[in-house]
């Protein structure tokens, strides 16, 4: 997703959000899939938890500490939509595409992680770690 508020330049990070209270990761994932592209759970095969990390973030002036989980999840469907965006993400949520790795590596805008690159391609081949891997996402 392409993300651009008042306060900052325009960069591109994974679909996700918020676990809520009871939400399991796959329940998460499976609505926040929903709520950034408009797939519904049916055309989702979710996958492993491939990556974790956290890093400190202001929100509202207020210092908050973001934990990360990044599980793998595969579609054949390549139609999105932002449709379904809550309130809060339609201020902030510019534009949404699938990237290619070769598109990964020629843009020039910010994708987040920036470790990406660089950890991306074993999971592309199905090469998933035994545990999560940490990523430093500071």
């Amino acid at each position: 997703m392409k993300i651009q508020n008042k306060n900052t330049n325009a960069y591109w990070v994974a679909i996700g959000g918020s676990m809520h209270d009871g939400e399991s990761i796959e329940d998460t994932a499976f609505r926040e899939i929903l709520e950034e592209t408009g797939l519904q759970p049916s055309l989702i095969q979710l996958g492993p938890v491939v990556w974790f990390g956290e890093f400190d973030l202001m929100i509202n002036r207020v210092k908050t500490r973001i934990k990360q989980r990044y599980i793998v999840a595969h579609t054949s469907n390549s139609k999105v939509t932002l449709d379904q965006l809550t309130n809060e993400e339609k201020s902030i949520v510019k534009d949404l595409k699938w990237f290619s790795l070769a598109e990964v590596r020629s843009c020039k805008e910010t994708i987040y992680p920036k470790i990406l690159l660089e950890s991306l391609p074993p999971i592309l081949q199905g090469d998933y770690p035994n545990e999560p891997m940490r990523l430093d996402l500071s």
